[in-house]
Parts: C-alpha cells; structure tokens; sequence
C-alpha cells in the first residue's frame, strides 16, 4: 500500500516501491526500476484526488500481480472471439491518449506503410496481395517488432491479463488487423476528421472470469457472476438462477462462504420450501441444482476448499396425477387450441402468427414451443417432393446444440403455411427482430431474454387464456407428448419418432439406423390429420 500525503505546497503525493522479485520486469516494461510516484496539483479537489490515488494504486498493483502470474506460468487460453474482443480493447486503449492530440498524420501513415511492406515481405503473396498470418515468420520476425510498437505488453499487464504462449500469439495475430485500423484511424484524426469510429461497432465485447483468490472474502452473488463468466450457461438458467444466488447471498449477511457449513446448507435449503409458495420439487431441481452445480465447480477451480451442497437433498413427495392421458393434450382440448389457431385470419402481427401457426406444427412434428417461435423464413426450404423446416442454434435454442430437419406435415401444406413463411422473407416468422444492439445488457447476471422466448411464453398465456386451465397439463410442452403418443399409435417406429421429436438415442444399435428426411417425411404421411369440429 502506498502513502497518500500532501506537500507543503498542497499537492497530492504517493509513492510504491517496486518489490525486488518482479523489478527487473517491470523496468523492461515501464521503464521504472525502484519506484513508482503519484502526483496531482493542489488545486485538484480532495475527493478527486483519492478517487485518482485509488485507480493509480490499484492499476500499479496489477502490474505486479500479472508480473507475478507470468513467471508463475499461470497464464490462461482464450478463444477466437475472445482474442477478437481482447484486440478490440487494445485499439481502445492505444488509440484513446490521442483523442485530443493525435500528432502528425506522418506518422501514423508511416507506421501503417511499415506494417503492411513487413508483413508483404514476411508473409505476403505479392502478387494477389494476400498475407498468410498463420505463417512461422510472422511469430519470429513480426510479433516481436509488434510487441514493442503497439506495447501489447503494457496493455495486457494494465488488464491484469496473464496468457498461454498459445493465446499470446493468437492476441498476436488479431493485433497486427487491429494495429492496421488503429493506424488509419489516428492518421484521420491527425488530419482533421473526427467523424465517428465506424470500426468500433465490430467489435465484440471481451469478458473475463472474475479472478477468485482462495478463501477470499466473497459474495455467493460474486461467485455466482464468475460462474456465469466462465461457463457461459444458457440466458434462460441465469435468469432462473439469479434468484437463488440472491436469497443465499441474504442468509449468509456478509459473511465469507468458506463458513457456510454442509448442515447450514441443508437446513437452508428445507426451509425453502414454503405450501403455496414454492413446492419441493422446484427446490430440489431448481434451487439445490443450482447451488451444488456453482459450488461443484468453485471447488473444481480450487476458488473454495469445499462444497456445502454436495450432499445436500430434498424430500419430494410423489406427484399424484388425476389425468388419465398423462402429459399429453386430451381430445378436447386439442380441439379448443387447434381450432382458435384456425380461426385466425389476420397475421400481419407476429403474435397473431404465431397464435396461428406454432400450436399446429408443434401439433405435427414435436419440437418445442422455442424451437417454432426461433423459426425464420430461410429456415423453410424445398426437399425434392417435401418441404423441411431446419431447427439450429444460429436461430436460438436447440437442445444439446444439435441442428436438425423436420419434414413439414401435408396438412400444414395445405393450410398454406409456406406461403406464409414466404412473404416474412428471410427474417424472423414469428417476432419482429431487434434494431442492431438493443438486446445488449452489460449485466451479464441479468441478460435479457431473446424475443422468441417472449412470444413462447406469450402463447403460453393465449392458450392457458383459451380455457386449457388444468396445471397438471403444460400449455407448449404438451404437444411433445401429444405427438409422441398419437405417433406411435400410428405405427411409426420409435427411431423415425425420436429422431422428429430431436430425442437422444438410447441404444447404441439406433444411431446405426437414423433415419433419412425421406424416412420421416414417409413416416409423417401415416400420421393422423388433426380433425376440427
């Protein structure tokens, strides 16, 4: 910690000894060997001052402990898209001191004509102008010259960012793009042209994991972000999660995690379940599911030394159900459902349409409520004699990330749904899309929830409002198990139905026997017509 004093004069001075085990890094990197000093005028606010002798203090901290992560060799990986982003925060970073004073436009117009001959002599096709970045010579002869030009160095210890030999070079590559648009750009400025940066919009926000230390003094929430940061979970569990993450945060009231006993976890977790509020079964799936998962892989990072939910259960009572169809939609109410989505005439709204259309394909093929409201117009093509409707993650969910195609059923022909899907063009079917950006959140515990999921959850409450009332009976999910049912009343064979429905093969012998679009297109010719009164 550094000493914040006043002079004589009333300036603010502060200063940090450079500890012995990092200094000769440091002053290869900053230039500074003993010591670094703080200095504001004394005509600064006192307020002001602390707040810039905290940031300082804080920053030359973080060079020390990302010095010492280095020479430890704890550097992380990163992926394609965060080595993009992370490049994306070096151009802001290098270019942003020159806002006000870019300097001379030769420079800059210099150091990109330099770049650009090096690179063409090191790694370049002369003739089509192309530059092989994933060539050797570019690692030897360029990164280094790189290195000490762009001070990527500098920028990572600034970040607190310890990377692989791997990652570093991959940084490396992504740099020498951004080092090129950060060139032009400045050259711009120093010319008289500050119009805005166009160059900014691509690029991708970086997140890292929070670091945290062993038995540090933590928040259940803060463990619960890194979590989320790390692992890259579902928009849809984090909103389900937060929740839990926000109650234990409560019960423990400040206290470190690390006394949060395995007995303390089962008694809070017994006193979840309140009659009328919250039943067993959403504690022990939701609740104690969430909690061991994060806690699980707390431990797996060695961020705790142990995890209070592991053993931690929930008694829950056997469901009585008065239903005789199980899950499935009973007669009568396919009947009510299917035919208030016939009688809609009007769908230029994509809630009208999706009142109309998602309960019948559903209805036809099996796939979840989501999976019919993420649909798009170029989702829909022509297969020889039968028309598909491609189910993939690019249009949102899909279970187990696993793309598939589904044969559209006749009737839904028939009923001209294509032509429909046709005049939405390429576009969302059922949800009108975002303007660029505005699903964006920079909470990343709190993300928002994609426009296909409102419109599923909407039609949830259309149907529940058509008089399908029964608890026991899921509004979207039921025709899953509807269609299954009448399927297989139907002869249709349980790998062809499966396959339809995006079902994981259980026996080993069924992935030799997937079926082709041709199998299930001529299996869905057996499936029964919906007949409405």
């Amino acid at each position: 910690m550094s000493s914040f004093k006043r002079t004589k004069s009333g300036a603010y001075r502060a200063r940090i000894g450079i500890p012995k085990d990092v200094r000769d890094d440091y002053q290869a990197l900053y230039g500074k060997r003993w010591e670094e000093l703080f200095h504001r005028p004394a005509s600064l606010p006192l307020s002001k001052a602390k707040v810039g002798h905290s940031e300082w203090e804080a920053e030359i901290e973080t060079r020390f402990a990302t010095l010492r992560a280095k020479q430890r060799g704890q550097g992380h990986d990163i992926t394609h898209k965060q080595a993009r982003a992370l490049a994306g925060e070096w151009y802001r970073w290098f270019t942003g001191p020159y806002d006000e004073d870019p300097g001379k436009s030769d420079r800059w117009a210099d150091l990109h004509e330099a770049l650009w001959e090096l690179l063409i002599h090191v790694a370049g096709d002369e003739e089509t102008r192309t530059i092989d970045l994933e060539a050797p010579e570019v690692r030897t002869e360029i990164h280094p010259k790189l290195v000490d030009e762009a001070k990527t160095a500098q920028f990572l210890a600034s970040r607190g960012e310890t990377l692989t030999p791997a990652a570093t070079t991959l940084l490396l590559n992504m740099v020498i793009r951004e080092f090129s648009e950060a060139t032009k750009l400045l050259e711009r400025r120093a010319q008289g042209d500050y119009s805005p940066d166009q160059h900014l919009r691509t690029l991708p926000e970086y997140r890292k994991a929070k670091p945290v230390a062993r038995g540090a003094r933590m928040t259940c929430f803060e463990l619960f972000e890194a979590y989320v940061t790390a692992v890259k979970i579902r928009p849809s569990t984090v909103n389900r999660w937060r929740v839990v993450f926000t109650e234990l945060d409560k019960h423990l009231d400040g206290r470190n995690i690390e006394d949060f006993t395995a007995d303390e976890a089962q008694s809070w977790a017994r006193s979840l379940v309140v009659t009328g509020k919250r039943g067993a079964r959403t504690v022990s799936d939701v609740w104690v599911t969430a909690a061991n998962t994060v806690f699980a892989w707390a431990l797996a990072e060695k961020h705790i030394t142990a995890n209070p939910f592991a053993d931690v259960s929930i008694r829950v009572p056997k469901q009585v159900l008065n239903r005789g169809d199980g899950k499935a939609f009973s007669p009568a109410e396919q009947q009510v459902i299917l035919s208030a989505a016939l009688a809609i005439k009007d769908t230029k709204s994509p809630f009208k349409a999706a009142c109309r259309w998602v309960p019948w394909l559903c209805a036809y093929s099996g796939a979840r409520a989501g999976e019919i409201t993420q649909l798009r117009g170029q989702d829909i093509e022509q297969h020889g004699s039968f028309v598909v409707m491609k189910i993939t993650p690019e249009a949102g969910t899909v279970k187990g990330s696993m793309p598939r195609s589904v044969p559209i059923h006749e009737h839904m022909i028939e009923q001209r749904f294509v032509d429909y899907a046709k005049l939405k063009g390429r576009g969302p079917l059922f949800y009108n899309p975002a303007p660029n950006g505005a699903d964006g959140d920079p909470d990343i515990t709190k993300p928002k929830r994609p426009r296909y999921v409102k419109t599923r959850e909407r039609l949830a409450e259309w149907v529940r409002g058509l008089g399908v009332a029964d608890m026991e009976i899921q509004p979207n999910h039921a025709w899953r198990h509807t269609f299954k049912q009448r399927a297989a009343r139907a002869k249709i064979e349980k790998v062809v139905r499966d396959t339809i429905c995006g079902h994981a093969t259980k026996a080993v012998a069924d992935a030799y026997e997937k079926p082709t679009l041709e199998d299930m297109a001529n299996a869905l010719k057996l499936f029964p017509r919906y007949k409405i009164d």
